[in-house]
Protein backbone atom coordinates (compact mmCIF):
# COMPACT_ATOMS: atom_id res chain seq x y z
CA UNK A 1 0.00 0.00 0.00
CA UNK A 2 1.55 3.55 -1.12
CA UNK A 3 -0.20 6.34 0.11
CA UNK A 4 0.64 9.82 -0.39
CA UNK A 5 1.54 12.24 -3.38
CA UNK A 6 4.88 12.38 -4.01
CA UNK A 7 5.05 15.86 -4.98
CA UNK A 8 5.06 16.15 -0.74
CA UNK A 9 8.59 13.82 -0.77
CA UNK A 10 8.73 10.20 -0.54
CA UNK A 11 5.57 8.08 -0.17
CA UNK A 12 4.72 6.21 3.11
CA UNK A 13 4.74 2.34 2.95
CA UNK A 14 2.78 -0.07 4.78
CA UNK A 15 4.40 -3.14 4.45
CA UNK A 16 1.92 -6.49 4.72
CA UNK A 17 1.64 -10.03 5.14
CA UNK A 18 -0.80 -12.75 3.86
CA UNK A 19 -2.46 -14.58 5.88
CA UNK A 20 -3.21 -18.43 5.16
CA UNK A 21 -6.65 -17.05 3.54
CA UNK A 22 -5.11 -14.59 1.64
CA UNK A 23 -5.91 -11.31 3.89
CA UNK A 24 -3.85 -8.97 3.93
CA UNK A 25 -3.15 -8.48 7.58
CA UNK A 26 -2.06 -4.60 8.19
CA UNK A 27 -3.52 -1.75 10.21
CA UNK A 28 -5.01 -0.28 7.12
CA UNK A 29 -6.96 -3.48 6.22
CA UNK A 30 -10.35 -2.71 8.48
CA UNK A 31 -10.55 -6.39 9.03
CA UNK A 32 -7.66 -6.13 11.15
CA UNK A 33 -7.75 -2.56 12.49
CA UNK A 34 -6.66 -2.18 16.35
CA UNK A 35 -5.23 -6.25 16.14
CA UNK A 36 -2.08 -5.40 14.22
CA UNK A 37 0.95 -3.88 16.04
CA UNK A 38 4.12 -2.40 14.88
CA UNK A 39 6.31 -5.28 14.02
CA UNK A 40 10.26 -5.26 16.19
CA UNK A 41 13.15 -5.74 13.86
CA UNK A 42 13.79 -9.11 14.90
CA UNK A 43 9.84 -10.60 13.74
CA UNK A 44 10.78 -7.89 10.85
CA UNK A 45 13.56 -9.94 9.74
CA UNK A 46 11.76 -13.74 10.55
CA UNK A 47 9.37 -12.59 8.31
CA UNK A 48 11.89 -12.42 5.27
CA UNK A 49 13.89 -15.60 6.38
CA UNK A 50 13.29 -18.56 5.29
CA UNK A 51 13.38 -20.36 8.71
CA UNK A 52 13.72 -23.55 7.33
CA UNK A 53 16.95 -22.06 5.85
CA UNK A 54 17.48 -20.65 9.05
CA UNK A 55 17.43 -23.68 10.53
CA UNK A 56 19.46 -25.17 7.61
CA UNK A 57 22.39 -22.22 7.86
CA UNK A 58 22.53 -23.27 11.75
CA UNK A 59 22.95 -26.80 11.43
CA UNK A 60 25.58 -26.12 8.87
CA UNK A 61 27.34 -23.85 10.60
CA UNK A 62 27.41 -25.53 13.81
CA UNK A 63 29.15 -28.80 11.91
CA UNK A 64 32.35 -26.35 10.95
CA UNK A 65 32.59 -24.30 14.15
CA UNK A 66 32.35 -28.09 16.33
CA UNK A 67 35.30 -29.49 13.78
CA UNK A 68 37.43 -26.81 14.51
CA UNK A 69 36.89 -26.99 18.41
CA UNK A 70 34.91 -23.65 18.69
CA UNK A 71 31.48 -23.48 20.41
CA UNK A 72 28.32 -24.53 18.69
CA UNK A 73 26.02 -21.38 17.54
CA UNK A 74 22.55 -20.63 18.98
CA UNK A 75 20.07 -19.15 16.61
CA UNK A 76 19.99 -15.88 18.93
CA UNK A 77 23.50 -15.72 18.31
CA UNK A 78 23.05 -15.86 14.57
CA UNK A 79 20.43 -13.49 14.55
CA UNK A 80 22.81 -11.26 16.65
CA UNK A 81 25.65 -11.70 13.71
CA UNK A 82 23.68 -10.82 11.10
CA UNK A 83 22.74 -7.70 12.96
CA UNK A 84 26.64 -7.35 13.72
CA UNK A 85 26.67 -7.65 9.45
CA UNK A 86 23.99 -4.91 8.52
CA UNK A 87 26.26 -2.48 11.64
CA UNK A 88 29.26 -3.06 9.65
CA UNK A 89 27.51 -2.07 6.23
CA UNK A 90 26.00 1.37 7.90
CA UNK A 91 30.39 2.38 8.08
CA UNK A 92 32.13 4.51 5.26
CA UNK A 93 35.22 1.61 6.35
CA UNK A 94 37.85 0.65 4.36
CA UNK A 95 40.02 -0.92 7.57
CA UNK A 96 40.43 -4.40 8.49
CA UNK A 97 37.24 -5.72 9.84
CA UNK A 98 38.95 -6.89 13.08
CA UNK A 99 39.73 -3.30 14.04
CA UNK A 100 36.34 -2.48 14.67
CA UNK A 101 36.39 -3.49 18.11
CA UNK A 102 38.96 -1.33 18.99
CA UNK A 103 38.22 1.92 20.83
CA UNK A 104 35.48 3.85 19.07
CA UNK A 105 36.56 5.88 16.45
CA UNK A 106 34.41 7.75 13.74
CA UNK A 107 35.08 6.98 9.94
CA UNK A 108 32.54 9.46 8.86
CA UNK A 109 31.86 13.02 10.22
CA UNK A 110 28.01 12.75 9.60
CA UNK A 111 27.88 9.51 11.54
CA UNK A 112 29.19 8.95 15.05
CA UNK A 113 31.08 5.51 15.55
CA UNK A 114 29.47 2.50 16.97
CA UNK A 115 31.04 0.43 19.60
CA UNK A 116 31.05 -2.90 18.71
CA UNK A 117 31.62 -4.36 22.00
CA UNK A 118 28.63 -3.18 22.74
CA UNK A 119 26.88 -5.69 20.57
CA UNK A 120 27.34 -8.49 23.05
CA UNK A 121 29.40 -10.28 20.20
CA UNK A 122 33.36 -10.16 20.81
CA UNK A 123 35.84 -10.15 17.93
CA UNK A 124 37.10 -13.01 18.27
CA UNK A 125 33.27 -15.01 18.59
CA UNK A 126 32.48 -12.78 14.99
CA UNK A 127 35.40 -14.12 13.36
CA UNK A 128 35.00 -17.36 14.54
CA UNK A 129 31.05 -17.85 12.95
CA UNK A 130 32.41 -15.66 9.73
CA UNK A 131 35.04 -18.23 9.11
CA UNK A 132 32.65 -21.00 9.63
CA UNK A 133 29.29 -19.67 7.80
CA UNK A 134 27.61 -21.74 5.87
CA UNK A 135 24.46 -20.78 3.63
CA UNK A 136 24.00 -24.06 2.11
CA UNK A 137 24.98 -27.56 1.21
CA UNK A 138 28.07 -27.66 -0.97
CA UNK A 139 30.40 -30.45 -3.02
CA UNK A 140 33.40 -30.99 -0.89
CA UNK A 141 35.44 -29.85 -4.40
CA UNK A 142 33.49 -26.30 -4.34
CA UNK A 143 36.78 -24.55 -3.34
CA UNK A 144 35.82 -21.37 -2.09
CA UNK A 145 32.77 -20.97 -4.17
CA UNK A 146 29.45 -20.27 -2.83
CA UNK A 147 26.44 -21.25 -4.18
CA UNK A 148 23.95 -18.90 -3.60
CA UNK A 149 20.88 -20.18 -5.44
CA UNK A 150 19.41 -22.35 -2.91
CA UNK A 151 19.15 -19.58 -0.52
CA UNK A 152 17.74 -17.52 -3.05
CA UNK A 153 15.05 -19.80 -3.98
CA UNK A 154 14.14 -20.63 -0.64
CA UNK A 155 13.92 -17.00 0.01
CA UNK A 156 11.60 -16.67 -2.90
CA UNK A 157 9.40 -19.49 -1.99
CA UNK A 158 8.90 -18.28 1.39
CA UNK A 159 8.06 -14.65 0.20
CA UNK A 160 5.52 -15.67 -2.34
CA UNK A 161 4.09 -17.80 0.78
CA UNK A 162 3.25 -15.16 3.11
CA UNK A 163 2.75 -11.98 1.22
Amino acid sequence: CVKGDITNGPPVISWYQKSPLGDKVCPDNPQFNGTTRQMSRLEALQLMWPPKHLELVLELTNQNLKATGKQELTQQELVKWLGVCLLITRLDYFGSRRDLWDDPKSYSKYIPAPDFKKTGMSRHRFEDIWSSLRWSKQPENAGGDVDSRALVSAASVHMRRIL
